[in-house]
């Protein structure tokens, strides 16, 4: 058993064990005196994996290995001693970490092809002062943020987990549920941590999302944080608002501020062709398939991009109606598994009248089969999610592939989404984030039908962003007291933003009273604009009133 693979105190034991390759307590002893290695000190090393530094050299020493290969034995004790984190559950040491459960695609078969990877071909990007392992080392010194940007299927989970593997292989590595995890991360971190943000748009947005100041906290406790994301989202996320405009991604800003970029292109570099095509000589099945596409990047085929753009192209008017559903829905902002029900329901509108008609009594089923078959023994177009239980052969949802998302949701994007999506994202809920955004893509397009129940839903569940847009959208229908109520019970909920708005709005309306109210609840904001209010009106004695209290409440 190699060294490297060594990452518990039961594999470390089991690995001593093979290097003793037969010797007797007495063989080991004699290999090394004049010194010494009784037999005790032995039995506790190759029992219980206990040992200082300086007993493992002299059973190193004993068995005849090499010592150039010592440090690698030095580093399998340490991981071997050090147990992860209780607090922290889920963690895995980098080098034991797979590949396929970090968001690595699955490859496609092809003949004589051996292992769960092909080989990896390493980039240009891997290597200079500004590389991924340059940045992962700057990194891995005082804690730092490295985002990887890149179209879908172009390797960047890939380039990340090699260039983790080959920095920092020992680090604790944390692949975050979500947001909440990575906060209590930053709570707790402990020495030498690796947080993985994989798809780092679905950690971002919302009251939830994740945000600059617990990015801020892992990099003060030294945490490496590795982050992959799509070109169009990241572009998105930084670009500045026009002067005037709303600013919806100041947040997600203000964290990829942080972040040590690397862009990764689609296409292989002539150096990158070269070393592919050696690994191809060199036996690797997959890439030598893959090199033989001229219409695709070898990642990309890899990963099966061709054989899914193929399966949605040629899909019969059924299984293409469940699969633009299914895209469209993603498109709009919903990033949770899609259900059975919803996408039944939104699929109806994308046939004809005469398809409708003549659809057999299994359309839905023959539909869901076509779109979840598995591509090459690589990915399907749309593929089952599994629930968060332990019961096995169950679907939480469905999820569309993300080289097929980012394709067709290109070619998509100016297509008129049919009612039937719309409601069937009503009617079905899905996450209160995800309401949100479907709402607010509802309301841009002025479809306020499904924009209110959408962002209605969410606010009802605690989103606050969505408690916003609604508020906005009931304003702009001069539904005013309904406004107040959607503001009044955020408000109570300690939103900031509610309560300020929910007294501009006040303000607006001329409701003295309930600003009365809450300037003498101790609301400071509305004391203000009360007294602005009341100075306006000339009631000038009343404003310096309020003001005055609030002087001797100790408001500056």
């Amino acid at each position: 058993m190699s060294p490297d693979s060594v990452h518990g105190l039961g594999q470390f034991t089991a690995a001593l064990g093979a290097l003793r390759a037969g010797r007797s307590y007495g063989d080991l002893d004699r290999a090394v005196r004049p010194e010494k290695l009784p037999s005790s000190t032995l039995s506790d090393l190759l029992t219980k994996g206990r040992c200082t530094v300086e007993t493992l050299e002299l059973f190193l020493r004993a068995c005849a290995v090499p010592r150039p290969e010592w440090e690698a034995w030095r580093q399998a004790r340490e991981r071997a001693l050090s147990p992860a984190p209780p607090r922290l559950p889920g963690l895995v040491r980098v080098a034991a970490a797979r590949p396929r459960r970090l968001g690595v695609h699955a490859p496609i078969d092809a003949p004589g092809a051996v292992g769960e990877l092909p080989v990896y071909v390493p980039r240009d990007t891997d290597t200079g002062s500004e590389g991924v392992r340059a940045l992962i080392g700057r990194a891995a010194e005082h804690g730092g943020l490295v985002v990887i940007v890149g179209g879908s299927s172009v390797g960047k989970t890939r380039c990340a987990y090699e260039a983790l593997r080959a920095v920092v292989p020992t680090w604790w590595l944390l692949y975050p549920t979500g947001p909440e995890q990575v906060r209590q991360a930053a709570e707790q971190a402990p020495p030498h941590l690796v947080v993985w943000l994989d798809e780092l748009q679905n950690h971002l947005g919302g009251p939830t999302g994740l945000d600059a100041g617990t990015v801020r906290a892992l990099l003060q406790a030294g945490a490496v944080l590795v982050a992959t994301i799509w070109p169009d989202r990241y572009h998105a996320f930084t670009a500045l608002p026009q002067p005037g405009q709303a600013d919806p991604y100041a947040a997600e800003r203000e964290l990829l501020g942080l972040a040590d970029v690397v862009h990764l292109d689609a296409d292989f570099t002539p150096a990158e062709r070269e070393r592919a095509r050696a690994a191809a000589e060199a036996g690797d099945a997959r890439i030598a398939l893959a090199l033989e596409s001229a219409d695709y990047g070898l990642t990309q085929v890899i990963a099966a991009a061709p054989h899914l753009i193929a399966r949605w192209q040629g899909a019969g008017p059924y299984a293409a109606a469940v699969l633009n559903a299914a895209i469209d829905a993603t498109r709009l902002g919903v990033r949770s598994p899609l259900s059975a029900e919803l996408l039944r329901a939104a699929a109806p509108g994308y046939c004809t009248s005469h398809q409708r008609a003549a659809a057999p009594a299994n359309w839905f089923e023959a539909a869901m089969a076509y779109a979840t078959e598995t591509l090459h023994g690589a990915t399907a177009a749309l593929a089952p999610v599994a629930t968060d239980t332990m019961q096995m052969g169950q679907a939480a949802g469905y999820q569309v592939a993300d080289y097929l998302q980012q394709h067709a949701g290109a070619r998509r994007r100016m297509v008129k989404l049919p009612a039937s999506c719309w409601q069937a994202l009503c009617d079905h809920p899905t996450q209160p984030d995800d309401q949100y955004r479907a709402g607010s893509a509802a309301m841009n397009r002025l479809l306020y039908r499904y924009a209110e129940p959408l962002l209605r839903d969410a606010a009802d569940a605690g989103n606050g962003s969505a408690a916003r847009r609604l508020a906005e959208l009931l304003v702009e229908q001069g539904r005013v007291e309904e406004a107040l109520a959607v503001l009044r019970a955020r408000a109570d909920a300690d939103d900031e933003w509610a309560a300020r708005r929910l007294v501009d709005l006040l303000v607006e309306q001329g409701r003295v009273e309930e600003l009365w109210m809450r300037a003498d609840a101790g609301d400071g904001w509305a004391a203000r604009r009360l007294a602005e209010l009341l100075a306006e009106q000339g009631r000038v004695e009343e404003a310096l009133a309020v003001l005055r209290a609030r002087a001797d409440a100790g408001d500056e």
